[in-house]
């Protein structure tokens, strides 16, 4: 081994989202992997330069500085690029599957029009992947060699990364293998033992923890289309059925003990016709979902509500989750980035395009000012311990299936 050159080789533990998928020994892209790997050691060199800063922006611009200075920068790109070359190296036969169409975890946010595969893990004793980095300068390998681990307990790779798709890490065979707990003995963080399909686990947790779960179960009818075809569908009319379940937003219920409202009360309040307006509560309501990630609409899908409301700011058109869920095995780690200081207190525009709504069809609304992530999650921690998710088997048995999958998983709680 060179002094220059530094190996790694990384085992596959969750499926990977590639556009390349019908590419023979398509996998993780070294043009992903790098721009985030000399982020994520700009964001260290900018923090070891001053512990005081905690704004990203300010940090990594610290860390550019530092770098600049230290002459370990390269070309004249869009992104600061450390001065190293990186190579990789799959040494398997891809497995390419279609994506189920009703998992929740990828069909959510997609909407690009691209054909992507899962890039599964195949034989665990012989699929791998070697990166390989190369660098005159000895300082930067032992960058990476120092940062290499945490950086990847960190991030994931491909579409849908902040739920655990594209998870890969040291294979346990490697010399440079650091024990995942030992990574982040010094990280706040959540962790818990998978039980069954660790999508359905990530899905459920994560639902309860930002959206709420609901399920009406409406009692079924029978209908006749506009084409004479005949067939059955739920009826609202009827009421909920007797298998109905409801679990509310924990972020709701955080706000809403600092006596904040939400944007779907918010919603309500404002927006389609006048027969189903609520009266206002008296709670001042932020748009409380951005914390964990802001998207670009919602839909309205019920038999009172039916339209899209569009999130709209001049300042940031999307914000990824800042909770990663990274899958080692059979353990799901929950790891809380920094929020950007940007996102809070950040004005937004809701459109409703409906032809329900009524004459005010925009209302501006902004992101909550403070909040801290860590105690967040702490709380949801507790919560989701002491909630009883047990659910009774109803008309849609593969939903209440994986909600009851989650009923003896326990998530530990990591201080540092």
């Amino acid at each position: 081994m060179s002094k220059f050159k530094l190996i790694f080789k990384l085992k596959q533990h969750t499926p990977l989202i590639h556009f390349q998928h019908d590419q023979k020994g398509a996998t993780l892209r070294a043009t992903e992997l790098k721009p985030k790997l000399d982020k994520f050691i700009l964001m260290k060199m900018g923090q070891e330069a001053d512990s005081t800063l905690s704004d990203r922006d300010s940090i990594y611009k610290k860390g550019i500085k530092v770098a600049k200075d230290k002459n370990r920068l390269v070309g004249k790109g869009k992104h600061p690029a450390l001065d190293y070359k990186v190579k990789l190296n799959a040494r398997f036969e891809t497995k390419n599957e279609k994506p189920d169409k009703r998992d929740p975890l990828y069909f959510g946010n997609m909407g690009d029009g691209k054909d992507k595969h899962f890039i599964s893990p195949g034989n665990e004793s012989t699929d791998f992947v070697f990166v390989e980095f190369f660098s005159f300068q000895k300082e930067i390998i032992n960058e990476i060699e120092k940062y290499f681990a945490e950086f990847l307990m960190k991030n994931n790779f491909g579409t849908r990364q902040s739920k655990g798709f594209g998870s890969f890490y040291i294979d346990e065979s490697d010399e440079n293998y650091i024990e995942p707990e030992k990574v982040l003995e010094n990280h706040f963080y959540l962790s818990f033992i998978k039980n069954g399909d660790v999508r359905d686990n990530i899905s459920v947790i994560y639902r309860l923890m930002k959206s709420g779960i609901n399920f009406p179960d409406y009692p079924m009818i029978e209908y006749t289309d506009y084409r004479g075809k005949r067939g059955r569908r739920p009826d609202p009319e009827q009421g909920r059925g007797k298998n109905e379940f409801y679990f509310k937003s924990f972020l709701s219920e955080y706000f809403l003990a600092k006596k904040i409202g939400n944007e779907k009360h918010f919603i309500k309040e404002n927006f389609f016709h006048p027969g189903i307006r609520i009266p206002p509560d008296g709670l001042e309501k932020r748009y409380i979902r951005s914390v964990l990630g802001v998207a670009g609409s919602v839909e309205f899908k019920d038999k009172d509500r039916k339209g899209i409301i569009e999130y709209k700011s001049d300042e940031i058109e999307r914000f990824k989750s800042p909770i990663l869920f990274k899958v080692i095995g059979e353990s799901v780690y929950m790891v809380p980035e920094i929020i950007p200081e940007k996102i809070k207190n950040l004005k937004f525009e809701l459109i409703c395009r409906s032809n329900d709504s009524n004459n005010k069809s925009r209302k501006e609304i902004y992101t909550p000012d403070t909040f801290d992530l860590k105690d967040f999650m702490k709380k949801y921690a507790e919560h989701f311990n002491h909630l009883d998710r047990t659910v009774l088997e109803g008309k849609n048995g593969r939903l209440h299936n994986i909600i009851n999958a989650t009923k003896d998983i326990r998530i530990k709680i990591h201080e540092v």
